[in-house]
């Protein structure tokens, strides 16, 4: 992800789901919130695009950096599973 700014990143979150590693700038709120760099995927200096080709050829070349990183996609989101969010909602409902 390039963005100069985001909000929260749903496409790094579906990519991470379907066990995809990801690759982003550390843009102002929310690719750090999803992104445990070089365990699910890399962050990168905002719009450093330098380090962005870099970190895109380490992904692409490192198999097994990048087998070690598709391997945490699942364990590293499940603060964002339906269960964990809706308990979440319910407990900020209820009190």
């Amino acid at each position: 992800m390039s963005s100069y700014v985001e909000g929260f990143p749903n496409t790094l979150l579906e990519s991470l789901v379907v066990g995809t590693p990801v690759i982003s700038f550390d843009c102002p709120s929310g690719p750090s919130e999803l992104i445990i760099d070089g365990e699910n995927g890399l962050l990168v200096e905002n719009q450093n695009f330098e380090a962005l080709i870099t970190a895109m050829d380490k992904m692409h070349t490192d198999q097994v950096f990048y087998k070690h990183c598709k391997s945490k996609t699942q364990s590293t989101i499940q603060a964002f599973s339906k269960e964990t969010v809706m308990a979440e909602w319910i407990k900020l409902l209820t009190d």
